[in-house]
Order: structure tokens, then sequence, then C-alpha cells
């Protein structure tokens, strides 16, 4: 039986902020299907000096070429975001040792930027790719990944033991969690009507945006208690009418985190129409499209009882799998006993 290692980033602390903790998820997901953590310095999210890094990656390497035999499974997550020399040296090691390459995807950097490099070659050496959605497998075809090595995550787990103490009555006050500074439609906010809104997130909003729009404040990532509200919404871009721009761009392909975080909180979900994740809301009744933010209160009227309580029940099935690290951990047990299709 072939040995399970799976790449746990030192420099990635264990404190649940919101970009680290789908990282963190993973391991603890691994680590239940017995992957044994192999250490290595893989990002700058770290207060050590560079000096520090060098040592650590340098000593990670060594590691590595001491640990591994041909045909054992490692697990990556992709990308790391170090220099291109160190990373590349990271992966030689792997392809010298023949092991078998697991990984999964969670940012695709040539979607996300105009000037993204051609994604790695890892993507086409491992013998399992796991990403977002059916459109991120089709671009991943394009890019040379057979497709029987493909397999769908559709929703992030959001590993947590904490419930949300505010459940939707479904009413039209909304959520946005995310980085403010970056959602530039929050300013548009105001224009929309019989909708309030709820931010939560950084930087912290001094002034206020607007009525309808009320800044709530920060909370830990895997601490989700105490957010309110009866919808959670998945926006990007400058305006209100679509999702704009590269970011925009990005949510006909990818699943984003704060979906998890809002079906974890069994919060239903708003998403763009045109959101690579639009048909596994809706047909999981998790949630409602809109072609527009203006849309939302007419589309939150028009739900009858029945589709509201199918929701509810949908949500909490829903919310203990992401809770529980399933749908993850579903595909590593479906590999495991030879039965992913």
């Amino acid at each position: 039986m072939c040995r399970k290692y799976y790449l746990r980033d030192i420099c990635v602390g264990e404190n649940y902020n919101a970009g680290t903790k789908a990282v963190i998820d993973v391991n603890a997901i691994l680590e239940t299907k017995a992957y044994s953590a192999l250490p290595v310095c893989l990002s700058n999210n770290t207060h050590k000096s560079k000096w520090w890094r060098l040592i650590m990656s340098l000593y990670s390497m060594l590691k590595m070429l001491f640990t591994l035999k041909k045909g054992d499974i490692v697990f990556v997550q992709y990308p790391y975001y170090i220099h291109r020399a160190f990373i590349a040296a990271y992966y030689r090691i792997l392809y010298w040792k023949q092991v078998k390459i697991q990984l999964l995807i969670h940012d695709l950097n040539s979607l996300r930027n105009e000037n993204g490099q051609k994604e790695n070659d890892i993507l086409t050496r491992a013998e399992m790719v796991v990403c977002h959605t059916p459109r991120m497998k089709d671009i991943l075809q394009s890019l040379g990944v057979q497709e029987a090595k493909i397999k769908i995550l559709y929703l992030f787990d959001y590993i947590t033991d904490v419930s949300n103490n505010y459940k939707s009555s479904y009413e039209n006050r909304v959520v946005f969690a995310g980085n403010m500074s970056k959602s530039r439609f929050l300013t548009e906010l105001p224009k929309v009507h019989n909708v309030d809104f709820l931010l939560y997130g950084l930087p912290a909003i001094q002034d206020e945006i607007g009525e309808n729009v009320h800044y709530i404040g920060k909370f830990a990532a895997n601490d989700i208690a105490d957010i309110k509200g009866d919808w959670g919404l998945v926006w990007d871009g400058n305006n209100l009418e679509t999702c704009t721009g590269l970011m925009g761009k990005y949510l006909a392909v990818n699943s984003s985190h704060k979906i998890s975080l809002y079906i974890a909180s069994e919060k239903p979900v708003i998403v763009w129409d045109e959101s690579s994740l639009k048909d596994f809301i809706t047909n999981n009744h998790l949630g409602i499209s809109v072609k527009s933010v203006h849309e939302i209160a007419d589309k939150i009227a028009s739900i009858s009882d029945e589709d509201k309580n199918i929701m509810t029940d949908s949500l909490k099935y829903f919310s203990q799998k992401l809770k529980n690290g399933e749908m993850l951990g579903d595909i590593i047990a479906a590999l495991e006993n030879h039965t992913i299709q």
C-alpha cells in the first residue's frame, strides 16, 4: 500500500482568517483520510525574515528528497504564492521522485489577472485534479488535463463546530462578506430599493454608505455564530447591473469560498445569473440567481412558502456536509474505493 502525504505550508498559521481557512480546512480533511503532513515553506504569509524562509525552504526540499519514494501519493494545494524558482524546485523534486500527485485548485491565476502566466505543467502531470465547477473543468481540458483525471468539488468545505444563531427568515436582509476595498459595487447599494445590506469584512468602513447599507464589522473565519441577515450575496465588479471586470469574469468560472460561508451559516445565497454555480445552487435549492442586484427584492417576494421550506431543509443538509468536510472527503473516499466515474 502506497504512503500518502500532503504538503503542509509551515508559513500558514492556524488562525483561520479568511485568506487561509480553505487551505487549513483541506489539511484537516486530509488528516482524517490518513495523509501525513510533509512540512514545506511555500508562502510569504509569515512575519519571519526572508532568510528564515530561505533556510526552511532548503530544509523542506532536503526532507522531501529523503522522505518520498516512487509511487507515494502527494496532495498539493495549487497555487503557491512564492518565488517562481522555489516552487519550480519543489515540483521538480516531486517529478524526479516519481510520486503520484493529487491536486486541488484554489485559483487559476491565468483567469484572475490579465498578465497571468501560463498555468504550471503540474496540472497536466497530476493523476487527479480537483477543480471548482464544470466550466473550470472545460478550461483544464483546454490546458491539456485529461478529462478522466478531473473531479469537480462544486463547494469548498467550511469546517467549524459553530452554528449560526440567526437562521434565515427569508426577509430582505442581505449579507455581503468580503474585502471591502475590492468590492467597488458596494458604494452603489443605496440605489437598491426594499433591501437592507449587512456588510462584514475589512477594511472597516467608517462612513455611512447609505440608509439601507450597514457595516457590521468582522468575525473570525471559523466563528459564524453571530452573522446576521437572511441571504448571502456573491457579487463582484464595479456596478449592480452585472458582474464586471476580471473578478466578475472569474465568478463565471470559480466557486467563491464565501458561498460556503453562507451555506455553512444556513443562509440561502444570491448568485449572478452567469455564475458558474447558478445551476448547482438553484437545482439543490440553496438560493436564487439574479441578473442584477436590483432584482433581489422581487426575486425574494416570488418565493413560495413551500419553496422556502425545501430551501431550509437543503441548507441544513449542505451546511452539515460542509462543516464535516464531506465535499472533498467524499471525492477522496471515492477515489480510494475506485468508485469515481
